[in-house]
C-alpha cells in the first residue's frame, strides 16, 4: 500500500489577486495531505514570504517580470528572461516532485506551468479574473482541467474541461456574519478605501476632492484608508487637517476586520476584492484600474454591480465630481445601497479544486 502523501506545486502569480487564492488553497492542501505536501512558488515579496513562513508552507520565488507590451529592449530580451525562469522552475519541480501542478495565471506561471507540463506532470490551471489574462489563454492547452471564478470565463476555455469553482476566499473573511436584516441607523457611517495591494495614488487625490468639494459628509463619515507607502503621509496630514476621523495605513493585514467595520468599500476591481465583496454584499464604488489589461476590471465590477448593492466609475472625464456625488448619496441615505439578499453560498472553491484534481 502506497502511503505518499500527493503532492501539488502551485505558480502562484505576482499581485495579491493571483497570490491570496493560491496560500488559501496551498493551506487547505496542507491540512489535508500534511506537512511537506504543498509547494508554492510565487515573485518575491517580504510580505508575501512572512505570510508563507507563519503557515509553515514552503515556497520558492521565482527570477521573472512581465512582459511590457510595447517596443522596449526588454521585449527583445524576455525570451532569455523566459528561458532563465524555465531552468529555475526545471529545479523546483526536480527538487519537489510534485504529482500535480496548478497555476494561477500571470507571467510567474508561464515558465512554471511549461516546465511541468515537459516533466509530465498533470497540469490544471484556475482563473480569477472574468476576462482571462494571456497566460492562462495561452497555457490552456496544455491543462486537464481549468477553475474559474465566474461563470462568465467559460466562453473563453474548452467547456469539456472548465469547471466553475468560485475563488478561493480566505477564512477570516468567509467567517464574517453575513446578516439579511436591515442595518440599524447610525450617527456617522464607515468607509474603506482601498487602492490594490500597491495602494492608487489617483483614489487617493480623489478622495481629497471629495471632501473638499462635499465638506458637509465630513462629520457624517469616518474613514478607513488603505493607501500605499507612497500617499501614507499625505493623506494622513489631509484627513488631520481637514478634522475628519480616519484610520490612515499604508497596508493592513487583517482585510477582514475592516470589512466587518465598514459601511461601504470604495476599491478598485480588482478579481479578488470583487470576490470578497461579492461574498459579503457589502455596497461597493468600484473604480476599475484604466490600465488593466483589456479593461478586465471594468468587466469584473460589472458581475458585482449586477447582483448586488454597487456603482461603477470610471477615471474618465470629471470623474471626482461623480464620486463626490455618489459618496453623498450615500452617506444621506443609505437605504439606496442596502441590498437584502443574502446570495446563497457555493461550495468552498478549495474543495472543488481539489476534489477535481486528485479524483481517478
Amino acid at each position: 500500500m502506497n502511503n505518499k502523501p500527493k503532492k501539488l506545486l502551485i505558480a502562484a502569480g505576482g499581485t495579491g489577486g493571483h497570490f491570496y487564492p493560491a496560500l488559501v488553497l496551498a493551506d487547505y492542501w496542507q491540512k489535508k495531505y500534511g506537512p511537506g505536501s504543498v509547494h508554492l512558488v510565487f515573485r518575491q515579496n517580504e510580505h508575501f514570504r512572512r505570510l508563507l513562513t507563519e503557515k509553515k508552507i514552503s515556497a520558492s520565488a521565482l527570477t521573472i517580470t512581465g512582459l511590457k507590451r510595447k517596443i522596449s529592449f526588454q521585449l527583445f530580451s524576455y525570451p532569455f528572461i523566459i528561458l532563465r525562469a524555465l531552468i529555475e522552475s526545471w529545479r523546483i519541480i526536480h527538487k519537489f516532485q510534485p504529482d500535480y501542478l496548478i497555476g494561477f495565471g500571470s507571467y510567474l506561471s508561464f515558465p512554471v506551468v511549461l516546465a511541468g507540463f515537459f516533466s509530465r506532470i498533470p497540469i490544471y490551471l484556475h482563473e480569477q479574473n472574468c476576462l482571462p489574462g494571456l497566460a492562462n489563454r495561452c497555457l490552456a492547452v496544455l491543462a486537464k482541467k481549468i477553475f474559474i471564478s465566474f461563470a462568465a470565463s467559460s466562453d473563453y476555455f474548452p467547456r469539456r474541461k472548465t469547471i466553475l469553482s468560485g475563488y478561493p476566499i480566505r477564512p477570516e473573511i468567509r467567517a464574517i456574519s453575513r446578516s439579511a436584516s436591515e442595518p440599524e441607523p447610525k450617527t456617522w457611517l464607515n468607509i474603506l478605501i482601498l487602492g490594490g495591494s500597491q495602494g492608487a495614488s489617483s483614489i487617493n487625490q480623489a478622495i481629497q476632492q471629495v471632501f473638499i468639494q462635499e465638506k458637509s459628509i465630513g462629520p457624517k463619515v469616518k474613514i478607513i484608508h488603505l493607501t500605499g507607502e507612497k500617499d501614507f503621509s499625505v493623506m494622513e496630514n489631509f484627513y488631520r487637517e481637514h478634522n475628519i476621523t480616519a484610520e490612515v495605513y499604508p497596508y493592513f493585514e487583517n482585510i477582514a476586520e475592516l470589512y466587518r467595520r465598514s459601511d461601504l468599500v470604495i476599491s478598485r476591481a480588482g478579481a479578488g476584492t470583487v470576490a470578497e465583496l461579492f461574498f459579503l454584499s457589502l455596497p461597493a464604488i468600484l473604480i476599475p484600474y484604466p490600465s488593466a489589461t483589456a479593461r478586465h476590471q471594468t468587466l469584473n465590477a460589472r458581475l458585482l454591480t449586477a447582483v448586488g448593492p454597487g456603482y461603477i466609475l470610471e477615471e474618465t472625464g470629471n470623474w471626482t465630481e461623480r464620486l463626490a456625488r455618489k459618496v453623498k448619496e450615500f452617506v444621506l441615505d443609505q437605504k439606496l445601497w442596502y441590498n437584502r439578499k443574502i446570495k446563497e453560498l457555493p461550495e468552498i472553491p478549495e474543495e472543488i479544486i481539489v476534489k477535481n484534481i486528485t479524483e481517478k
